[in-house]
């Protein structure tokens, strides 16, 4: 498991880069999330609870 996946800031995280360029590539506004993004959003919207999970390889999935 490599930890760059949880790193809040996107300019210090490969893995993050990589699948923001792949995002560009197949959509129109192709991004992804940082998990501190993600928690920001969720919260936005009304969720009080969220979980950042990591899994195999440099990924993760977040709940809320």
């Amino acid at each position: 498991m490599s930890s760059d996946c949880h790193r809040i800031d996107r300019s210090e995280n490969l893995f993050g880069l990589a699948m923001s360029l792949n995002m560009l590539f197949e959509t129109k506004k192709g991004l992804d999330f940082t998990p501190r993004e993600f928690e920001n959003w969720v919260d936005q919207v009304g969720f009080s609870d969220t979980e950042i999970i990591p899994l195999a390889g440099p990924a993760s999935i977040a709940i809320a």
